[in-house]
């Protein structure tokens, strides 16, 4: 759980390395000569707020909570997976589809298993619509940020009301072959907003879901610190 924990932080694996545990008397009770899960080192973008460093302290409890919680520990180990890969992709491509599978798991364990919409009624929603649920029930705005600029001016011009049509239109096109080449007619500049616009989505949720109220580095903003949406 640390491990995830600190990743999610990072943007990138950051598992702590030859683990050795102590008991309250001083005596040592074990260590841990694994291999953990570990990124090369690199720059990459995270929300993490490194002049207020403190401030992931406040997350901690709330995320043991999730973590010690049989009907959200898998889920929340699977969306950090999520996001931590689709933070250093491959491809713009394979980030755009893994940030918005970690959108849709997180909707459904909201929702389709909680008691707010019945699983059918879920099932029938579409993917856009899935999003806005969550979106709306964690305070994160929808519509695209001004700031992702080409992807504003490709929204009007392909008649896309929203961040979550954007995305999962974007996605449909990616997974479904036959519609991969309108995705790739795109510039590369859009396709970078989508695949921005769908991480800034999935690291809000994963915050809102441990409680987070502080400050956060904006990736819409150009590194912006700001209060997250729903403590504003």
């Amino acid at each position: 759980g640390l491990g995830y924990f600190l990743s999610f932080v990072r943007g990138a694996w950051s598992f702590p390395v030859l683990w050795v545990g102590f008991s309250p008397s001083g005596e040592k009770v074990f260590e841990r000569w694994s291999t953990p899960k570990l990124s090369p080192f690199r720059t990459c973008q995270s929300w993490f707020p490194k002049n207020r460093a403190v401030e992931i302290v406040t997350i901690w409890p709330r995320f043991v909570e999730l973590w010690e919680d049989q009907n959200w520990s898998k889920q929340m180990a699977i969306a950090i997976d999520w996001f931590v890969e689709a933070n250093s992709p491959h491809s713009i491509e394979s980030g755009i589809v893994l940030s918005q599978v970690g959108l849709e798991l997180l909707a459904w364990k909201l929702f389709a298993d909680g008691s707010d919409v019945k699983l059918d009624q879920f099932d029938k929603l579409s993917a856009a619509d899935k999003l806005r649920l969550l979106l709306d029930k964690a305070k994160i705005p929808q519509a695209i940020p001004s700031e992702l600029k080409d992807l504003v001016c490709a929204a009007k011009v392909n008649n896309w009301r929203d961040g979550p049509q954007a995305l999962t239109k974007i996605r449909n096109s990616i997974v479904h072959g036959q519609k991969l080449e309108k995705v790739l007619r795109l510039s590369i500049d859009v396709r970078r907003d989508i695949w921005v616009l769908g991480l800034w989505y999935l690291e809000l949720t994963l915050l809102w879901l441990m409680g987070y109220s502080g400050l956060y580095i904006n990736r819409c903003a150009s590194g912006k610190y700001e209060l997250v949406p729903w403590a504003t």
